[in-house]
């Protein structure tokens, strides 16, 4: 169009832009009607839900937002409308955003535990990275086997760790209990303990005493981090801790 507008032949401007005679004439014709090069939007086939039914299947993936597109298109047929999975399917991804991803799992976590680590992560949002290289981590993982029949859920863009969105993961009796530690230097390895045990305070000493003071002296720490259980955190476990002079992070 700049080269239309400067008088150029459209055999000039063809040979100048590398195309057909035929193809200069056509895109400056469309430009001149249309103000752009872009093709017209088509009529195409009629829409088969009605604004009506497209509330509801927003509505339901809203509230719902596990729930299946088959779930709603039942919804929708007791409602009269004859609408197929893929019509649905198609309506929340492409007029809502709403596709469906596999949720995330998580723990499952209270409001009171949600205070406490907003609460740990302010007080130590200025230490530097020297300090935290000071730092033995400790965890002890307990994993289970279990499934969930909900294996996507509808949501935004964006949105995958939200509370609505994901899968809430719980302690479930039959498990096996994992001893492991990091620090910045390397890992401490994974160690299972026996099936059936129920971790106290106790069993948490002895186990500190056969893992600890050795990885701490390995990975070069002075600072010993571990979950906040009840276990860990019991007199028979502090006073441990203090009798060896280990410097815990709280």
């Amino acid at each position: 169009m700049a080269l239309h507008k400067e008088e150029y032949s459209e055999l000039l401007i063809s040979e100048r832009v590398r195309c057909s005679k035929n193809a200069v004439y056509n895109a400056v014709v469309k430009f001149q009607k249309a103000g752009t090069y872009s093709d017209a939007k088509k009529s195409g086939r009629p829409q088969k839900t009605t604004p009506r039914d497209d509330h509801i299947i927003r509505r339901t993936a809203v509230r719902s937002p596990m729930s299946f597109a088959s779930k709603m298109q039942s919804v929708l047929l007791a409602k009269g409308a004859d609408v197929s999975r893929r019509t649905v399917s198609r309506r929340l991804v492409d007029d809502f955003g709403l596709k469906a991803y596999k949720p995330a799992k998580k723990p499952r976590i209270t409001p009171a535990m949600k205070v406490k680590r907003l609460g740990f992560a302010k007080k130590h949002a200025k230490w530097t990275v020297r300090q935290w290289q000071r730092v033995f981590f400790k965890r002890i993982y307990t994993v289970q086997q279990f499934t969930t029949g909900k294996r996507y859920v509808r949501r935004p863009t964006g949105k995958r760790f939200e509370e609505r969105y994901i899968t809430q993961t719980v302690k479930h009796p039959s498990s096996v209990m994992i001893w492991g530690g990091m620090s910045v230097n390397e890992t401490a390895g994974l160690f299972c303990l026996p099936p059936g045990t129920t971790m106290n305070g106790q069993k948490h000493v002895d186990l500190l005493k056969d893992k600890l003071e050795l990885h701490v002296a390995v990975h070069k720490c002075t600072i010993f981090m571990q979950d906040g259980a009840p276990c860990h955190r019991s007199k028979t476990v502090t006073h441990f801790l203090k009798s060896k002079k280990v410097q815990t992070l709280d």
